[in-house]
C-alpha cells in the first residue's frame, strides 16, 4: 500500500476522518491508529473520542427551565416552537438548535443567554469566526469571542483544556456547523464537564472546511437533544432570501426578480458570457453601497471557487482596480498587492502579532502602507489596529470577493453571488444554500441560470467518512465511567 499517512491526509482534505484498509493491515507509523479495517490519524481519532466522551453524559432528562404558565408569560415574545426549544435545554450536557435564515436562531441565542444570566449563571458566547462572534455580542449586549480566543490559542495549543477549563456554567456557540473535529474537541475539553453547551447553527449549510461533520453527526447521533426551528419570522426585507433558501432545500428555484423590477430582495441578472458577468459584478459592486446606504464592506462578492476567470483571485484583482484604484505600488500580500483602503482577510492563525491574536477569517481594512519597508496597518472588524511586518503581510489576502467557504459565518447586508458553468463540480445544493443565506437584505445573483439550476438539483451527499456517531453509540451505553462524571446542576 502506498504511504498510508499521506493517503489519510488526502482523505482529511476531503473532510473524511478515516480510510479503509485490508483487515489485518499494520503500519509502523505511530501517527496512525488502525482499528479493524479503519485507519485514522491518531490525533483525529482522539478528537472524535473526546467529543463523544463529552456529549454522551447522561443528564437524566433534568431541564434547566421548567415550563409553567408564569415562565411562559415571561418569555411571551418567543414562539411556541422557540419556547419549547428553550425548555428542552438540559441542566448539564449538550443541546442543539438548528434552523434556516429568518427562523429566529439569533433571537433564541439572546433569550437563552439572558435567561441563564437571570439564574445567576456565568454565560459565555463564542463562534468559530470573528464576524459571527461580533454579531452575537451585539445582539446579546455581551462580550463574545472566537473559540480560539476563548480557549486562548498559543503555538503549543490551547491554554484552556481539560486540566484548566474556562470557568463558566453555560457556553453558547453560534455557527456551530463550522466546527471540525479538532476545534470541536478543543472546545469540549476547554469547558467544564458540569457546564451546559448549546450549539446553534444551520444543518443545511456546508460542513466544516476541516475533517469531520461534527454538527450533523451530533444531530443524527441520538444522545444529544435537538430542536428544529422551522417557522420563518423575517418579513419585508430579507423575506425573499428566506423563501429562496427554503426552496433550494427542496431542489427548486423561485421566480427571481430582474434588476429594475422595483421590489424583491432576490435578483437574478443573467450573463451570456464570463466577460459580461464580470462587467455586471463590477458595476453593481461599485454602486450598491450608495444605493442601499450601507458601508462598502457591507457588500461582498462571493464565488464558488478561487480559480478561473470568475474565481475569487481574479475577481479580487478586478474589484480592487474598480473600487479602490491607485497608482501606488502597494505592499505584497498572499494573492497580490494591498493598498490603503483595500479590504483584506487573515488566512492563518497568528497568535504573536497581537495579545489577543489574529485568526483565520478575521477581516479588516488597510489603514496605511509602508512601501519602503513592505509592511502595512490593518483595522480589524473588532476595531483593533494591527501592524503587519512584510512577513506577516503574506498571511493576508484581498477580501473584496471571497469563496463560499470563506464567507461561511458571515452575515452581510448585500451579497453578489457569481455562478458560472465553469464552476462545474463545485456547484452543489448546500454550497448555493450557504452562499444565499449570507445575505441579509439583498441577494444579487449574476451569471448562468443554467449553472444555478444545476447546483440546486445537485444534492450530492454531505456524508463524510467519520467515526463520531460510531463512538457516541459505543459510549452511550451503561458504562462505569458515566458514574464518575462530576455533576454540578445549573
Amino acid at each position: 500500500m502506498a504511504d498510508l499517512y499521506s493517503i489519510i491526509l488526502q482523505a482529511e482534505r476531503q473532510g473524511d476522518t478515516y480510510v479503509e484498509v485490508p483487515l489485518g493491515h499494520q503500519d509502523p507509523d505511530e501517527r496512525i491508529c488502525i482499528e479493524g479495517t479503519l485507519a485514522s490519524k491518531r490525533d483525529t481519532l482522539a478528537a472524535e473520542l473526546a467529543i463523544a466522551n463529552h456529549v454522551t453524559v447522561d443528564d437524566s432528562q433534568a431541564r434547566a427551565f421548567q415550563s409553567s404558565p408564569a415562565h411562559r408569560k415571561t418569555y411571551s415574545t418567543l414562539s411556541d416552537e422557540q419556547y419549547e426549544a428553550m425548555t428542552q435545554i438540559p441542566q448539564i450536557g449538550t443541546y442543539i438548535i438548528t434552523g434556516g435564515p429568518g427562523s429566529g436562531k439569533t433571537y433564541m441565542v439572546n433569550s437563552i443567554a439572558q435567561a441563564f444570566r437571570k439564574l445567576g449563571k456565568r454565560v459565555v458566547l463564542a463562534a468559530p469566526t470573528g464576524r459571527a462572534a461580533q454579531r452575537m455580542g451585539q445582539v446579546c449586549n455581551m462580550e463574545a469571542s472566537t473559540i480560539h480566543r476563548l480557549l486562548r490559542w498559543t503555538k503549543d495549543g490551547f491554554l484552556h483544556n481539560e486540566y484548566d477549563p474556562v470557568p463558566a456554567d453555560v457556553f453558547i456557540i453560534d455557527e456551530a456547523s463550522m466546527l471540525d473535529v479538532h476545534l470541536g474537541a478543543a472546545l469540549v475539553k476547554g469547558i467544564p464537564r458540569y457546564a451546559v453547551l448549546v450549539l446553534v447553527g444551520d444543518k443545511d449549510q456546508l460542513p466544516s472546511v476541516g475533517p469531520g461533520r461534527v454538527f450533523a453527526d451530533l444531530i443524527e447521533s441520538g444522545p444529544v437533544g435537538v430542536s428544529y426551528l422551522t417557522r420563518i419570522f423575517r418579513q419585508g426585507e430579507g423575506s425573499g432570501i428566506s423563501k429562496l433558501a427554503a426552496d433550494i432545500n427542496q431542489g427548486t428555484v423561485s421566480v427571481l426578480s430582474l434588476p429594475g423590477d422595483g421590489n424583491g430582495d432576490v435578483v437574478m441578472l443573467p450573463a451570456a458570457t464570463q466577460a459580461e458577468a464580470l462587467v455586471h459584478v463590477l458595476h453593481y459592486a461599485s454602486r450598491l453601497p450608495a444605493q442601499l446606504k450601507v458601508r462598502p464592506d457591507s457588500v461582498v462578492v462571493i464565488a464558488p471557487t478561487n480559480v478561473g476567470p470568475l474565481g475569487v483571485v481574479k475577481l479580487n484583482i478586478a474589484l480592487q482596480q474598480k473600487l479602490n484604484p491607485s497608482t501606488a505600488a502597494g505592499v505584497s500580500i498572499h494573492d497580490g498587492v494591498a493598498r490603503k483602503g483595500d479590504m483584506v482577510c487573515q488566512r492563518v492563525n497568528n497568535y504573536m502579532i497581537d495579545t489577543k491574536g489574529v485568526f483565520n477569517g478575521d477581516m479588516g481594512t488597510v489603514e496605511s502602507v509602508n512601501e519602503a519597508v513592505g509592511g502595512l496597518v490593518v483595522r480589524l472588524w473588532d476595531g483593533r489596529i494591527i501592524s503587519y511586518s512584510p512577513h506577516n503581510a503574506r498571511q493576508l489576502s484581498l477580501a473584496f470577493a471571497m469563496s463560499v467557504h470563506r464567507a461561511q459565518g458571515l452575515e452581510m447586508e448585500c451579497v453578489i453571488l457569481v455562478v458560472d458553468d465553469s464552476h462545474g463540480p463545485l456547484l452543489t445544493r448546500n454550497l448555493i444554500y450557504t452562499a444565499v443565506t449570507r445575505a441579509k437584505r439583498l441577494l444579487l445573483i449574476i451569471g448562468s441560470t443554467h449553472a444555478l439550476q444545476i447546483a440546486v438539483r445537485n444534492n450530492a451527499s454531505n456524508l463524510r467518512a467519520t467515526r463520531l456517531k460510531e463512538k457516541m453509540s459505543t459510549l452511550n451505553q451503561d458504562l462505569p465511567w458515566h458514574t464518575t462524571v462530576p455533576h454540578k446542576p445549573v
